[in-house]
């Protein structure tokens, strides 16, 4: 059933709606949807590379958008929506290993898990239920989801869809570089303004 979702989705980077698509794409992905929206986004930005930027710009709306609606099934409708789209998903344990671990540490919780490609509605519905300030996951997921989308679309610019297999069997190991890179920035300016 997964792949016949996830043929579905990538033939969306060919339909003349092919943006709107991308961004509800990315909406749905961030709250409740299991296909990652760079499935459509790179074969979009190989076919128009002049239109990678405004691909990736469409896809962060959609992804910080959705992200709110996650928060929000997350705060208001925890013990039921939430715990059923968790559950659905496979990700109960996932969300008690998240809450068990990340409440001391949220922000670089959410900035690492906003790269990686991790399923983003466990961060936004796990903050929503633990009540995080929604302020730190919408500014955690602008900068997360922004590198994250702007890197693969100008990846698929540059190289064209030879990359595609490329990414998936590296995407985790360099977005957890560049992960790395974004704490090792913020902890160097939070020690500089102290």
């Amino acid at each position: 059933m997964l792949n016949g979702l996830k043929d579905r989705t990538i033939a969306l980077a060919r339909s003349p709606h092919a943006e709107r698509g991308l961004f509800a794409l990315a909406f749905a992905e961030s709250s409740f949807f299991p296909i990652p929206p760079d499935v459509v986004l790179g074969p979009m930005a190989a076919a128009q590379p002049h239109k990678w930027a405004r691909f990736a710009a469409i896809t962060v709306a959609g992804s910080v958008l959705g992200a709110i609606l996650g928060y929000a099934i997350g705060y208001f409708a925890a013990e039921t929506l939430g715990k059923w789209i968790l559950g659905l998903f496979g990700l109960t344990s996932a969300f008690e290993h998240f809450r068990a671990h990340s409440a001391s540490v949220m922000p670089w919780v959410i900035l690492g898990q906003g790269l990686i490609p991790v399923p983003y509605k466990l961060v936004t519905i796990a903050s929503g239920m633990l009540r995080i300030s929604l302020l730190l996951l919408i500014g955690c997921s602008i900068l997360t989801r922004s590198t994250r989308f702007f890197a693969v679309s100008y990846l698929f610019k540059r190289f064209g869809p030879q990359i595609g297999p490329v990414i998936e069997k590296r995407i985790g190991l360099t977005l957890a570089l560049i992960a790395a890179l974004i704490v090792g920035v913020l902890l160097a300016l939070h020690f500089l303004v102290q």
